[in-house]
């Protein structure tokens, strides 16, 4: 039986083997299971005393259980950088609309 990704307790199979006590593993648990996303594990993690390979092997199957961007998503993030961007480059931007053309495309592929 093939069990999705999504639903392996990852933090399980990557504390069971920690060099930690079970109290550390205990709170590395609990932050992995509260994080929205691997974002969040990031900044909860930040401050906590543990190896950092075992911090990013967490992060790591945080981002498993994440669903990918819809196209929609994509573009809605695209267009929240470029709003973010210096008046004046996006003056130039627009001024040459294959090249704004291509740096969205770009900024949706990732």
């Amino acid at each position: 039986m093939v069990i999705d990704a999504q639903l392996h307790d990852h933090a399980k199979a990557i504390l069971q083997e920690a060099p930690l006590n079970s109290d550390d593993k205990a709170d590395l648990w609990d932050a992995f299971y509260s994080a929205r996303d691997s974002k969040d594990l990031t900044q909860q993690l930040t401050n906590v005393e543990a190896p950092e390979e075992l911090k990013a092997s967490l992060i790591a199957a945080k981002k498993l259980s994440e669903p990918e961007p819809t196209p929609t998503e994509k573009l809605t993030a695209a267009i929240n950088h470029l709003a973010k961007v210096d008046k004046n480059v996006l003056d130039i931007a627009e001024a040459h609309p294959r090249v704004l053309q291509t740096l969205v495309a770009a900024m949706v592929k990732e």
